[in-house]
């Protein structure tokens, strides 16, 4: 379809009620069962399901708007993760090992997608298989955590030609030492460095860490503070410590707009960059615990603006 601008709608997590109130507020109206708008195609940057209750309502949603034209949607970490879970290798274990932990973070999806329910699960699985990893479209980019140039390299070798994972890719993707391990584990989840022998932390919930989560977008950051996504966890002595150049990604101000979903922003959303918004305000915690859910109405400009963004909770 032609389109006068981009919705970019960030992680929903479940949340099917209020993707379809937010499409509402975008004017996205139902026409021939999907939801459609005038002029504007609407872009989902992953992450559709797991913590919320309507799973199969946003997949649905999502899915048809995908299939009438309507939409595009690439892959979240999420969706890799739940393709890995319900798919077993050639050894017949499951690609994504069912711990107490993974059964956990997928229990939402899996209590509506049950045995039962096997063809609604196939369909689903599919559709996750469809999605690409990344989208190029010129003038705006779009991934799920992290534009790694070199990964992204390293990566199209095992994506078709419409940047879909393949069979394979998907279960190299859950093996540690893979290229596609790697690369996936970046792209999908965002970049992380190793802290210098001695360095560590406490995150929020106290576990001790000696890698460090990175705000790889910034192009010159002066010390481990600066770089780091939550700083506020080091200590001060660390924060001050120097990056070593092999630590910095960078997103250069040349180049595309980019939109990123994946870190669970909160407050008032802003551009995290020049060129580059992330559009995932912690809707996967829900309303009542300060989540919201985000788009950013884009119409061409390569500076982002803080006016574009949409929320559905003002």
């Amino acid at each position: 379809m032609r389109t006068s601008g981009y919705d970019i709608i960030g992680d929903i997590h479940g949340h099917g009620s209020e993707l379809e109130a937010l499409l509402q507020k975008l004017e996205y109206q139902i026409v021939d069962g999907a939801y459609r708008h005038q002029s504007r195609q609407a872009l989902f940057l992953g992450d559709l399901i797991d913590r919320g209750s309507e799973n199969k309502k946003v997949v649905e949603t999502v899915r048809k708007m995908v299939q009438s034209g309507n939409a595009q949607c690439i892959m979240g970490n999420h969706e890799f993760n739940s393709i890995a879970y319900h798919t077993k290798n050639e050894s017949g274990q499951w690609v994504r090992e069912h711990s107490e932990k993974n059964i956990k973070q997928h229990s939402a999806f899996t209590i509506e997608y049950n045995a039962q329910n096997q063809a609604d699960l196939d369909a689903c699985l599919e559709f996750f298989k469809s999605l690409p990893l990344y989208l190029d479209l010129g003038e705006i980019r779009l991934i799920h955590a992290c534009w790694h140039n070199e990964h992204i390299e390293k990566i199209n070798a095992h994506l078709d030609d419409q940047r879909r994972l393949t069979d394979n890719a998907i279960q190299d993707g859950h093996k540690e030492g893979t290229v596609t391990f790697e690369a996936s584990d970046v792209l999908l989840k965002g970049h992380e460095i190793q802290l210098q022998s001695g360095i560590e932390f406490t995150d929020k919930d106290d576990h001790v860490r000696t890698k460090m989560r990175t705000r790889w977008w910034i192009n010159h950051p002066k010390n481990l503070g600066e770089l780091s996504l939550m700083p506020e966890v080091m200590p001060m002595e660390h924060q001050e410590l120097p990056v070593h150049p092999d630590d910095i990604i960078g997103y250069s101000e040349s180049a595309p707009a980019l939109f990123i979903g994946h870190y669970w922003k909160k407050g008032e959303p802003l551009p995290i960059a020049k060129n580059v918004a992330c559009v995932d305000y912690s809707m996967g915690k829900g309303r009542e615990s300060g989540g919201n859910l985000v788009a950013y109405r884009w119409d061409g400009e390569g500076v982002l603006s803080a006016e574009k963004f949409i929320k559905l909770f003002e």
